[in-house]
């Protein structure tokens, strides 16, 4: 995310690029800092601050999709070593997926499937494929040096390598990125879509799973909204066209990317709790693979 800007600076920034007076304020809901709302006479405009690899990835795919929920570049412009991208405000709220009803469900999924085909238009990505035998090796790795680690790494190293492993031969451009923070709804009507700074290959099944699990790992879920995630995930999977396998290979792409980040650098202290943790993160999403079996 890096290190957050200051807001006056970087309104004075786009005063002097856009030659107008313009009013900036940082978001306060989401992670990242350095995601702003701004408003000058031309309307509301959404501003991120980010690596310039990532706002060009952006830009450059917004450039040729032209799907009415996406949003159209106002403007980037260099910032340092950053970049600061400007984007059209759109409208819609977000809808989680413990909250999602079975029609927003139904039409996020012809949502994406429309955007695939602009996804498919993009020639060069900026990062490459998923290194699922690297995150994999990781944890076989951190086990094979920490034995008392092993009982609660036993699950995702028993990943079969066919359900793991990255097809190249059926990649398209995904975004990777694709969660419930990154879309919005007006009524049952999917209104917008936006976040493209982390398109890579993958399999389409990856994003719609994402779109849908990554809630599913939450801790804090009632019953009834955690029976509601799996509900939306389950119709999902019966709306797509591609197999189970497929989905249970997106899922377990999910898993090992989630739990290898616990152990990257990680030392003897804290093997055990990193463990732990990639244990507990990682039996939603075990149970989740169990019921396309």
């Amino acid at each position: 995310m890096g290190v957050p800007v200051k807001v006056d600076e970087l309104q004075r920034f786009l005063e002097e690029k856009l030659g107008r007076d313009v009013s900036l304020a940082r978001f306060s809901h989401v992670a990242d800092k350095n995601v702003f709302r701004m408003v000058d006479a031309q309307g509301l405009t959404f501003v991120k601050v980010k690596a310039r690899a990532y706002n060009r990835c952006t830009a450059d795919f917004l450039s040729v999709a032209d799907q009415p929920f996406l949003p159209k570049v106002r403007f980037l412009f260099d910032y340092g070593e950053r970049s600061v991208l400007g984007l059209d405000w759109q409208k819609g709220q977000i809808v989680r997926p413990e909250a999602m009803s079975v029609a927003q469900c139904a039409d996020l999924t012809r949502a994406y499937n429309r955007l695939l085909a602009d996804l498919r238009k993009v020639k060069d990505t900026c990062l490459p494929p998923p290194d699922v035998d690297a995150w994999y090796g990781t944890l076989a790795a951190f086990a094979k040096s920490h034995p008392w680690t092993r009982p609660l790494l036993k699950g995702l190293l028993a990943i079969p390598a066919d359900e793991r492993r990255y097809d190249p031969a059926t990649a398209t451009v995904v975004v990777s990125d694709f969660h419930c923070e990154n879309y919005a709804f007006t009524g049952d009507t999917v209104t917008a879509i936006f976040d493209f700074d982390r398109l890579r290959l993958g399999s389409p099944v990856e994003d719609l799973a994402y779109a849908i699990i990554r809630r599913y790992r939450k801790r804090r879920l009632s019953g009834a909204q955690r029976r509601n995630v799996r509900e939306r995930f389950l119709q999902m999977v019966a709306e797509s066209p591609w197999p189970k396998k497929e989905w249970r290979r997106a899922i377990n792409i999910c898993r090992l990317d989630t739990a290898s980040k616990w152990f990257r650098g990680r030392t003897r202290p804290i093997g055990l709790l990193a463990a732990f943790n990639a244990w507990r993160r990682d039996r939603p999403l075990a149970e989740l693979v169990k019921l396309i079996a």
